[in-house]
């Protein structure tokens, strides 16, 4: 009996050693922004992780599930040795699916959620061919792009907006001019995680505008409050009348964490002292 007993503990020591655990599988990203696509576009990226365990990962089809059907997921098949990579593709159906879309892909290994990774953006619908006169003469076709408006963001177009607690939305303000030749308009706004907004104003603290004017300088204010912990980048998508080029893409760093405040160890849980009220 005593013999037995040691066998039973010294396998339940064995299996715990080499059970998996969500940090052996270490992905470089988690998370990945498309930006702009136009509808029947391909969206396919891949996670790659490295196996930090002491075991083999090996993923079977039950270990590897998408959100939803239009996203398909691909992943290393083989076995995955001790300090090897693997890869978690995910590929993503724009067709017939307008409009912001963030959709996920879970890694499970014997039941257990190792890793949730996470594919976002913005879809555009396909515009029919424009077959009129117009469009086909190549005179009024260069005559239509040297007159038209143009949303050029000076110095860069992302900005890092450091650490930032879990909720909070913080505002960075771009400096924008209209370098085309006729007036600009910025109709909308899109994001894939719903989580960036802007506002154009004439001047930094000056008037909301709707237009801006050939030559013309602006102000772009843009918000973002990422809703995922970790490290994040997400693209925030501007549609302007630009026919020629009507997206202008901004892209917004953050790394959000639960609280900037420092704990002091000097402050005790009260649910930890037997008598304290």
């Amino acid at each position: 009996m005593k013999n037995i007993s040691i066998f039973l503990v010294i396998s339940l020591l064995s299996f715990s050693s080499f059970a998996q655990k969500a940090e052996d599988f270490q992905f470089g990203h988690d998370k990945y922004d498309f930006g702009g696509l136009t509808e029947g576009d391909p969206a396919t990226h891949s996670f790659e992780f490295t196996n930090k365990g002491k075991d083999t990962i090996k993923l079977e089809s039950s270990d590897v599930r998408a959100s939803c059907g239009c996203t398909t997921p691909e992943w290393t098949k083989t076995a995955i040795l001790p300090g090897q990579t693997g890869t978690i593709k995910a590929l993503y159906n724009t067709q017939g699916r307008p409009g912001p879309f963030t959709k996920t892909i879970t890694v499970m290994n014997k039941g257990n959620v190792m890793k949730v990774v996470q594919i976002k953006g913005v879809v555009f619908p396909k515009e029919a061919p424009d077959t009129s006169a117009k469009a086909l003469d190549p005179k009024e076709a260069k005559k239509a792009i040297d007159n038209a408006p143009h949303l050029t963001i000076e110095g860069k177009s992302e900005h890092q907006y450091g650490k930032i607690e879990r909720n909070q939305k913080i505002a960075h303000e771009f400096k924008v001019k209209n370098t085309g030749k006729s007036t600009l308009e910025v109709l909308r706004g899109q994001s894939g995680c719903n989580c960036a907004f802007y506002k154009l104003y004439d001047k930094k603290g000056g008037t909301a505008i709707e237009k801006l004017e050939p030559g013309k300088t602006g102000v772009l204010e843009v918000t973002y409050g990422p809703f995922n912990d970790g490290d994040n980048t997400d693209k925030l998508i501007l549609i302007t009348n630009d026919d020629t080029n009507p997206y202008t893409t901004v892209t917004l760093i953050a790394n959000v964490v639960e609280s900037l405040q420092q704990k002091s160890p000097l402050i005790e849980d009260k649910t930890n002292v037997p008598f304290g009220k």
